[in-house]
């Protein structure tokens, strides 16, 4: 068991450490895959002025966002949290930006 348990860990480290990932910058949480001026696609994020964040957000906060493949949508799984507290928020856009978060962990 321990030998399974210590294999899935190695495993798991080298997928992680392998992939390259930029975190960007994104305000707006509820912005569709495509704009006119931005190209939004699933990635990591940080927003300083966050807005379309759950209710009282304000200063820093995390933003992962994974977006639908068609860009004439704005459908997305979103988790996001505070760089200040542990609560973690999330919330499926379903194609609107400003669709209700929901607090899944305290």
């Amino acid at each position: 068991m321990k030998f399974k348990i210590t294999s899935l860990a190695i495993l798991i480290s080298n997928v992680i450490c392998s992939q390259t990932t930029n975190t960007l910058l994104r305000n707006d949480a509820g912005l569709p895959t495509t704009t006119t001026t931005t190209t939004t696609t699933s990635g990591f994020y940080e927003a300083v002025n966050p807005v379309n964040f759950p209710s009282g957000a304000s200063d820093w906060w995390h933003l992962l966002d994974v977006r639908h493949s068609n860009s004439e949508n704005n459908f997305g799984m979103q988790l996001a949290s505070s760089f200040f507290n542990q609560e973690l928020w999330f919330r499926n856009t379903n194609n609107s930006p400003t669709t209700s978060w929901s607090k899944v962990l305290l």
